[in-house]
Formats: C-alpha cells, sequence, structure tokens
C-alpha cells in the first residue's frame, strides 16, 4: 500500500533503515537511479537541466544527472556550492566522469537556454519556507524558462507537510518521491504543483508505526462480501436516517436513497410530523413521522428511539436544523447502533463531554464544521489537514472523515487518504449522500475502518462518472444515479492514483 509521511516520518524511516545497516549513500544511490531510470522514459529528447541545492535532495540530483548524463546531454547545476553531506564531493566527481557538464548558479540561465527539460532538486521534504535568496532565483528562473520541470521528493516551494507555498513554487510535470508520498503532495495548494506523482520504492524496512494510506481500488475491492443466496432484506442490513427541517426537506431523503443504493434491505426515514407528506422518496424507503417541538425541530420521542433500536445502523444529521439539543444527539448515540453524524448534528455532538461510545461512530464535518467543533480557525483546518485530523481524534474519540479534496478519515493506526474526486462534488447535497453511503456500508456490516475507505473512494468515483456525463452541472442526485450503475465493478477499474517504480 502506498503510505502518505510526515518530514517526521520520512525521516524516522531514513534513520530505521542506517540503524538495519543499509547507509545513507546507499539510499541516495537507489532513489537517484529509480528516478532516473523513471525520467529517461518520460523527457523529451534533448539536453537537461539538472539544479541541484545544497542539501540531501541535492544528492538525489547529484545521482540522477550521473544516469542521464550516459543517454542525453546533461547540465549539472550546483546552485549553491556542492551539497553538504558526506559524499557529496564523489558524487559531483562521478556525475562529470560520467560526461555531465558541471556549472554554478551564475550559470543557471545559460542551462536553462540549452535545455528541453528541467529536473529540480533544489530543496526536499526538509526545507522550510520561504526560500532563501539563492533558491527564490532559481525557482524564478525556472519558472520563466517555461520548460517542463520534473520534481524530486516534492516541488521546491512546497512545504512537505501542509502543501502550503510562500512565494515562488516549482510547477512539475511529474514529482518523483521517495519511500511514500508526502502530505504535501495532497494538499492543497501544493497538490496543484507536484504533477503526476510516482512512488519510488527504496527499500527502506516496514515502518515502526502505523501510517496513513492512500485508497487503492484493488484493496477495498478484496473486502466486498457476496450477497447471501438464502438471504433476505434483514440479512443485508437496516438503516435509519434521522433528520430534516422546515427549511431542508430534502437532505435526509438524500442520504436515505444513497443508503439503499449501497445495497441494505431496509431503510427508514424519521423526519419531523410535519415533513413526512412531503417526502418523494422512494417507495422501497420507509417515511416514519417523528414528533417535533413548535418550530417544526425533531424531539424524538421514546417510540421513536425504539424504532431506531431496531435498524443495524443509523445516520443522524442531515437537515437537521440548527438549535437541535446535545442531548437529542446524546440519546440516539447512547442506543448502541454504529453511528453517522453529520452535518447539524456535529456541533450539538462536539458539545457533548461524554467520550466514550457503546458503538462505532462516525464524524463525517468538512474543514468548516470541523472549525467549529474545535473552536478554530477553518484557515487552519484548510492549511494543516492531518494535524486537525488528529486534534480531532483525541478531542471526540471518534472514527472521522474529514471532508474535502483528499478526504482525510479514520483514526490513528488505521487512517485513509482518499485519491478520488472531483470539484464537482462542492454542490449541495454532496455530503449528505456521502453520509448516507456511510450508514449503508454500517448497516451491511462493514467495520467502521473500512467504511472510511469505502465511502470517500465510491463517492468520489461517483461524482467523476457523474462528471463525464453532466460537466459542471452535476448535482447530488446524479451521484445516486450513478451508484444504481453497479459500484461494485468500479472497484477493479479505478485509476491509479500514482504510479509505483
Amino acid at each position: 500500500m502506498i503510505s502518505v509521511l510526515t518530514t517526521e516520518q520520512a525521516r524516522a524511516d531514513d534513520a530505521q533503515a542506517v540503524d538495519w545497516g543499509v547507509s545513507g549513500q546507499v539510499l541516495m544511490e537507489l532513489a537517484g537511479a529509480k528516478a532516473a531510470r523513471y525520467l529517461d522514459g518520460v523527457l523529451p529528447s534533448g539536453a537537461v537541466t539538472v539544479a541541484v541545492g545544497s542539501g540531501r535532495n541535492g544528492g538525489d540530483g547529484l545521482v540522477v544527472a550521473r544516469y542521464l548524463a550516459r543517454k542525453r546531454p546533461t547540465i549539472l547545476v550546483l546552485l549553491h556550492g556542492e551539497p553538504q553531506f558526506d559524499g557529496a564531493s564523489g558524487l559531483v566527481q562521478a556525475a562529470t566522469r560520467y560526461g555531465a557538464r558541471l556549472v554554478d548558479g551564475d550559470q543557471l540561465n545559460m542551462a536553462l537556454t540549452r535545455s528541453r527539460a528541467v529536473v529540480d532538486g533544489i530543496l526536499g521534504t526538509g526545507a522550510t519556507l520561504p526560500l532563501r535568496p539563492w533558491a527564490k532565483h532559481a525557482v524564478e528562473a525556472i519558472h520563466r524558462s517555461g520548460l517542463p520541470v520534473y520534481a524530486l521528493d516534492i516541488p521546491s516551494g512546497v512545504d512537505a507537510d501542509s502543501g502550503q507555498i510562500a512565494g515562488p513554487v516549482i510547477d512539475a510535470v511529474a514529482t518523483v518521491t521517495f519511500g511514500g508520498t508526502k502530505w504535501g503532495h495532497w494538499c492543497y495548494p501544493g497538490a496543484q504543483r507536484r504533477g503526476r506523482l510516482v512512488v519510488a520504492d527504496i527499500g527502506l524496512p516496514p515502518p515502526l508505526t502505523q501510517r496513513t494510506h492512500v485508497v487503492e481500488g484493488e484493496i477495498v475491492a478484496g473486502w466486498m462480501k457476496p450477497l447471501r443466496a438464502d438471504g433476505h432484506k434483514y440479512h443485508r442490513g437496516r438503516v435509519a436516517v434521522i433528520g430534516g427541517s422546515p427549511n431542508m426537506p430534502g437532505a435526509p431523503q438524500l442520504a436515505a436513497e444513497a443508503a439503499l443504493r449501497m445495497g441494505v434491505g431496509l431503510v427508514q426515514l424519521l423526519v419531523p410530523r410535519s415533513l413526512a407528506s412531503r417526502m418523494a422518496v422512494s417507495p422501497a424507503i420507509l417515511v416514519r413521522p417523528a414528533e417535533e417541538d413548535a418550530d417544526g425541530r425533531l424531539t424524538l420521542s421514546a417510540t421513536d428511539l425504539q424504532a431506531v433500536s431496531a435498524m443495524d445502523a443509523v445516520v443522524v444529521g442531515p437537515g437537521l436544523g440548527m438549535g437541535i439539543s446535545p442531548q437529542q444527539i446524546a440519546r440516539v448515540i447512547k442506543l448502541g447502533k454504529p453511528t453517522v453524524v453529520d452535518a447539524d448534528a456535529l456541533l450539538p455532538f462536539a458539545r457533548l463531554e461524554q467520550r466514550i461510545h457503546p458503538a462505532p461512530l462516525l464524524l463525517t464535518p468538512h474543514e468548516g464544521e470541523l472549525a467549529r467543533m474545535l473552536g478554530v480557525d477553518s484557515r487552519w483546518v484548510r492549511s494543516e489537514r492531518w494535524k486537525a485530523f488528529l486534534t480531532a481524534w483525541e478531542r471526540f474519540r471518534a472514527t472521522i472523515v474529514l471532508k474535502g479534496p483528499f478526504t482525510v478519515a479514520g483514526r490513528p493506526g488505521a487512517s485513509w487518504l482518499n485519491p478520488t474526486g472531483t470539484p464537482v462534488l462542492a454542490t449541495a447535497g454532496s455530503g449528505d449522500v456521502l453520509a448516507g453511503m456511510a450508514g449503508g456500508l454500517l448497516a451491511a456490516g462493514y467495520p467502521d475502518w473500512q467504511v472510511t475507505a469505502l465511502a470517500p473512494f465510491l463517492h468520489g468515483l461517483a461524482g467523476q462518472r457523474a462528471f463525464s456525463g453532466h460537466g459542471d452541472s452535476v448535482i447530488a442526485t446524479d451521484l445516486i444515479d450513478e451508484l444504481a450503475g453497479g459500484w461494485k465493478g468500479w472497484l477493479n477499474t479505478a485509476p491509479a492514483a500514482c504510479d509505483s517504480i
């Protein structure tokens, strides 16, 4: 599986390899050789400039230059002098003896005018922003050249842990990264700069700690359960969807229909009594008029809760409206059913003091909702998605699905990054569909750690398929229509999120 690493984790993996007897120079040689082999197959014909900085990323570039020089004119530019690590002098000497032309940083523009492409070995994952003057000058010159750029590990100018940018940045056609992907590859705006992502296996040992992994179709396809030949609707799972308010009657309906499309046997929709007659749902969905207060908000009587307790999973929150008390949410959770807490149920949940839950609990906030739950600025959640995810888990002790581009989901030790999706998913009702899908999978008996991988992955694929047919005009019901087209078959044909070499 492809992992997603912090800078600290990447360093720990390298250090562990060294402890086990693999020298840092051997790792550098493997990284440069694998990158060069890939680059040789994708670079345009003609000369190439390999621009290297003063750190170990520059060392990877030195190895790349040596390999490329055997097959094409190669100009090796030492932007800030010889890289500062043991063995650098030998790598520079080897590159030149293999045919690379060695120049210093003052001759970068000359090198660029004589080249058809650039390899970015300027800064690595350990670099801090903003760029130092020599690196800033180099990145700006490469950008002005208009040449295609291929980055080593991460495009220079992108923070490897957050994807943030502070000043000029490399726009890469492709990025070859080593051992595993980095968070900066998946967090915006850096995710827009890395181009095609290629992961090179350089022989690192198995990590000593759990990592986040990228969801892959072939992995989740192995989790699929066949329907029982002698089964009936109660074997396939039952879902209760609790939501709706006078201004948002459609949200719980979307969640209920999405849950049904996940293959469950029965969906019961609990909405305020005054809304029940307005529900234009599938005849396969049972609508239960629930108790409400004077403002039309759900109050859930003991009889309502008894009906919910007969279900295998619960989705609470879509369209619930503002003003629902934390106690109402607590009553649902105390039923002890696997529960998805979504939308308007999230903030009341965050106000609960109880952090021990009787059954699996999935929280599905987007960035703004999580910011309100944590009492922080949404810009922090956007710029530090991994830290925000960990903070949410530590605070709420529930499985987290942090929605957005490249959804992060799960819990420490079993977390996933979802590579599927499209900007058209940023539309009203899309999140309700995801909540219903998650509830349907829970009711079908999938454990929560699988649901956090499956639901966002399928949701993203549904969005991509809907975009193919509707373009920018995709609406939430289009996602449900796509799910009706045999979503299990998508898993074995889903394109890979990145290449592996």
